[in-house]
């Protein structure tokens, strides 16, 4: 019995947390002014981090995949695709 009790009162007193945070939330300018405020100083600790993880590790692993169907072109500074020619080419010499 004493349990049910305990129960009902901890639900209860729940549910009033959870109204009084909803009256809170949603009447509160400065609880929104802070959660932006939050997220910028998130967002500013994660931008380095990103920006670092797409340059050094997507963009890298992308060129040498593009670089592996390219052949330079002799006497010029360019390359032209050959699609699977290196890899043929590879292939038939070992």
């Amino acid at each position: 019995m004493r349990r049910k009790a305990v129960k009902l009162c901890g639900a209860i007193a729940y549910e009033k947390s959870l109204k009084r945070l909803k009256i809170m939330v949603a009447k509160s300018p400065e609880l929104k002014k802070r959660k932006a405020m939050d997220a910028l100083f998130y967002l500013s600790f994660m931008i380095v981090p990103v920006i670092a993880f797409l340059v050094f590790y997507v963009y890298v692993n992308l060129d040498s995949f593009v670089m592996a169907f390219q052949r330079p072109i002799k006497g010029e500074q360019k390359l032209e695709f050959v699609w699977f020619d290196n890899f043929c080419a590879n292939a038939m010499e070992a």
